[in-house]
């Protein structure tokens, strides 16, 4: 059982948003980040960035089930990238930050080269060179990989983001991607076996796996992400690196985040600040969530996570 300060953060947190939404008369309509690109036709595209180590991709196109516009292979471990589509550009890079370092980099790098055709609406998959065959389980909540057809119908509808894991329980209570932004910010991971996915040695192939950070929270203000969610209670989350979102979610108002995340992974191979960036994508790439949304998450709340590594995970009823 939680103490009455943590319920006393998250109330507050939630009334807050209450307030906030409002006094600005947005209770019908947070508004999305706008979706103007340079472009001339309505052709829809899916581009696919996909961070490599040393995997064989040929599973890719068979995952895949629509025609794929571009396709960046951003490969790290010096190996060979066995079945690359034709069309695949491959940019080699440092073995630091693993997938979440690459997928910051290919953002950060995105305003200089959007292709002139891009409309808001089209999409981006982002996926690591494993074959989505991988079953994970922590406290009781297991999870599986979602079929493409079904990542585009929820990529295409108001969130404009779809998560390639969905998670279910053998407790009761139906796990969902959205978080208690106050308890998700407690986060924090000193250490990580890649393999099992549990804690292990605190010393990693390229330096320490922790961070400066104290949690997540620290982190997100760092890099400024804290800034751009700061009116939200309650936030997406996606597990694993596989996402699928559009070009209308990569603008995000005047700042460097997207370089600045890509810095801070940066500093090794397996760092906890990888961790972080994993559960920052989905509320960085997907519409915020309206009031309403918001209200809703909390009247049909069974439990919260609040131990690591599901912080803030919401169970519904």
């Amino acid at each position: 059982m939680k103490s009455w300060k943590s319920w006393a953060s998250i109330a507050s947190s939630f009334f807050f948003g209450l307030q906030y939404c409002a006094f600005v008369g947005l209770l019908g309509s947070v508004p999305r980040r706008s979706t103007a690109m340079p472009g001339r036709a309505r052709t829809p595209h899916l581009d696919v960035v996909i961070a490599h180590c040393d995997r064989p991709l040929g599973w890719v196109s068979k995952f895949v089930t629509r025609n794929v516009s571009n396709v960046t292979i951003i490969s790290k471990c010096n190996q060979t990238v066995e079945g690359a589509p034709p069309q695949a550009r491959i940019v080699r890079l440092g073995n630091v930050g693993r997938c979440d370092h690459s997928y910051a980099h290919w953002l950060a790098q995105l305003q200089d080269r959007v292709p002139s055709d891009r409309q808001g609406s089209d999409l981006i998959l982002f996926i690591k060179d494993n074959d989505m065959s991988a079953r994970y389980s922590e406290h009781g909540v297991m999870d599986r990989a979602v079929p493409f057809d079904e990542m585009v119908q929820s990529a295409t509808g108001p969130s404009r983001f779809a998560c390639g894991r969905q998670w279910f329980s053998r407790r009761g209570g139906q796990p969902s991607t959205y978080h208690v932004k106050a308890v998700l910010g407690s986060f924090a991971m000193r250490a990580y076996n890649r393999t099992a996915g549990k804690l292990a040695s605190p010393q990693g192939s390229s330096g320490p796996f922790q961070s400066k950070y104290k949690h997540m929270r620290a982190w997100m203000q760092d890099v400024g992400i804290a800034e751009l969610l700061k009116n939200q209670t309650v936030v997406r989350v996606c597990y694993g690196g596989a996402f699928l979102t559009t070009y209308s979610q990569t603008v995000l108002p005047a700042s460097r985040t997207w370089q600045k995340i890509e810095a801070s992974l940066a500093r090794g191979e397996s760092i906890e600040e990888g961790h972080f960036a994993e559960r920052s994508w989905a509320a960085l790439l997907s519409t915020p969530l309206t009031l309403q949304d918001e209200v809703k998450a909390f009247t049909y709340l069974k439990t919260i996570h609040f131990a690591p590594p599901l912080n803030g995970m919401i169970l519904q009823r």
